[in-house]
This record gives structure tokens, C-alpha cells and sequence, in this order.
């Protein structure tokens, strides 16, 4: 019986991250269209808000899920360990970094293109450990891998934002 539970928790853990990557995702497109016409009109706040909500139960679900497989698998002798794998600490470290990022990012402590490239890049690197669960990487390679996927993302949104606002330019003129 528990090791159905230990699979139905690893399940609920990975819709988790799934809803918080779609959230993400979604957050980021409304965040550039307003950041492109330089105005968030009432229907863009609405999707963001539907956005953050998409993000606060992701991260409910898998700190919630990710507490009750550690304890579950505790109890389960001989069992398969997937708590004791380098991926699954580090989808627990990247939950803790998207909590951390969206403090930071309220209060304004950390620039905006940071927090949401650091968050976007958490969401969607704890989806893709839990589709390929056999990643032969190291704790601290997945973290390298994250940092490194981060800068990426973040440069890649810097880029379509700018052709985007020197287009919306172009289109004023």
C-alpha cells in the first residue's frame, strides 16, 4: 500500500510543477506584452492574477506532496528511494529558490529580470527532473546546469523583449 502512495505523492508532486511552469510561463508572456506597450491595462491584471494563483498552488502542492513523500518513504522497507536521489533534493532546493524569489521579487530586492528568469528556469527544470528522473548528474551539477540554464533564459528574454519594444516603437511611429 505505501509504495502506491510513495507513486501517487512522486504524481502529485509532478503536477505541481507543472502548474507552476504553465504559471510561469503565462506570467512571463503577460509580463513582456505589458512591459512592450508600457502599460498593464485591467485584463492583462486579471490573467496575472489568475497567474499567481496557478503559482501559489504549484508551490503548495509540491512543498505539501515532497514533505508527505519523505515521510512516506521512510516508512517503506526495501523500498525504491526516490528522496535519496540527487534530483529530487534538487526540486526541493529549486522550491525553496521560487519561494525565495517571489519575496524578493514583491519587495524589490532583487531586479526583475533575475527573479523571473531564476524562477522561470526553477519551475521548468523541476518538470523536466521528474519526466527524466535518471539524470546521472550530481547534486551540485544540477545546480551548475540550473545557474547556467538561468543565464540562458535570462538572456533570452532580455533579447525578445528588446525586439519586441523596438518593434511596438517602430508601429507608434
Amino acid at each position: 500500500m505505501l509504495p502506491l502512495i510513495a507513486e501517487a505523492l512522486l504524481t502529485v508532486h509532478a503536477l505541481g510543477a507543472a502548474l507552476g511552469a504553465a504559471g510561469v510561463t503565462f506570467a512571463e508572456m503577460f509580463y513582456t506584452r505589458a512591459v512592450v506597450d508600457g502599460k498593464i491595462d485591467t485584463c492583462e491584471k486579471k490573467h496575472i492574477l489568475h497567474t499567481l494563483w496557478a503559482l501559489r498552488w504549484g508551490v503548495m502542492i509540491t512543498v505539501l506532496s515532497g514533505v508527505a513523500l519523505i515521510t512516506v518513504e521512510y516508512y517503506i522497507p526495501n523500498a525504491v528511494q526516490t528522496v535519496l536521489t540527487p534530483s529530487f533534493w534538487v526540486i526541493q532546493t529549486l522550491t525553496i529558490l521560487v519561494i525565495v524569489c517571489g519575496l524578493l521579487i514583491s519587495r524589490s530586492q532583487v531586479p526583475w529580470w533575475l527573479g523571473s528568469s531564476a524562477a522561470f528556469t526553477a519551475w521548468w527544470m523541476m518538470l523536466a527532473l521528474h519526466t527524466w528522473r535518471d539524470i546521472p548528474l550530481s547534486y551540485m551539477g544540477l545546480l551548475l546546469l540550473y545557474v547556467i540554464l538561468t543565464l540562458v533564459v535570462a538572456g533570452i528574454f532580455h533579447y525578445v523583449r528588446t525586439i519586441l519594444k523596438d518593434r511596438e516603437e517602430r508601429s507608434r511611429a
